[in-house]
């Protein structure tokens, strides 16, 4: 976790460095791509920004829910033990 923080703050600083030494003001990933690649890099960064934040959203999922599980079932001492996919059903609802 703190590898990708420490990554995360490196490109950060890139891109505050890369906009700075362009003539055009870049304000964000994609835009930088687009002024270096052309479009095609802004549409690649961009979805893969969008597919992090997916990844990082199901994985929060997942952990409320192992979570929540866990309590329902040392509340009700093992009689009411909701399966994994149970869980994500009526959290997706």
């Amino acid at each position: 976790l703190v590898l990708v923080a420490a990554l995360s703050h490196h490109c950060m600083g890139l891109l505050i460095h890369m906009s700075t030494s362009m003539r055009v003001k870049t304000v964000s990933f994609g835009a930088l791509g687009m002024h270096i690649c052309g479009r095609w890099a802004k549409v690649l960064v961009e979805n893969s920004l969008i597919l992090t934040q997916y990844g990082f959203a199901i994985a929060d999922l997942i952990f409320i829910v192992e979570n929540v599980r866990d309590v329902v079932c040392i509340e009700t001492q093992g009689t009411a033990c909701p399966t994994k996919a149970t869980m994500c059903t009526g959290t997706l609802l």
